[in-house]
C-alpha cells in the first residue's frame, strides 16, 4: 500500500468499476446503463456529501435542479468535478467533508 494515498483513492486506482484500470487507461463503469440507486427517484435540490470520484454525476435524474458535492480527497475531487461536467444536472464539486458544511439549513431536498 502507498503512503499518503487514501484506501478509497487506492481502490479506485486498481478497481475497473471506478473508471480507470489498474493501469490508468480509461473504461466504462460497470453501471453505466443502469441508474445509481442512491440517485434514482431523488428531485430538487441535492447535496452529495462524499462525492468520490463522481459515480453519481450521470444518473441524476432530470428532477433535480442541482447538486453540490463535497469531497475532501483533491484527487478524488478532481474526477468528480471531470464527472460533474458530463452530469445531465449542474453538479458543483466542493472541497470539505460531512462534518463541516458551510451551507444553510433546509436548504437542500435530498442528501446522498
Amino acid at each position: 500500500m502507498r503512503r499518503g494515498a487514501p484506501l478509497a483513492l487506492l481502490l479506485c486506482g486498481t478497481v475497473a468499476g471506478c473508471g480507470q484500470s489498474a493501469r490508468g487507461a480509461d473504461v466504462a463503469p460497470p453501471t453505466a446503463a443502469a441508474p445509481a440507486p442512491a440517485v434514482a427517484g431523488t428531485a430538487g435540490r441535492g447535496l452529495g456529501v462524499g462525492a468520490g470520484y463522481g459515480a453519481n454525476c450521470p444518473h441524476y435524474p432530470p428532477e433535480v435542479t442541482e447538486v453540490v458535492a463535497r469531497e475532501p480527497e483533491p484527487r478524488l475531487r478532481a474526477r468528480a468535478d471531470h464527472a460533474a461536467g458530463a452530469a445531465p444536472v449542474p453538479v458543483t464539486v466542493r472541497p470539505g467533508v460531512a462534518e463541516d458544511l458551510d451551507l444553510d439549513d433546509a436548504s437542500f431536498d435530498v442528501a446522498v
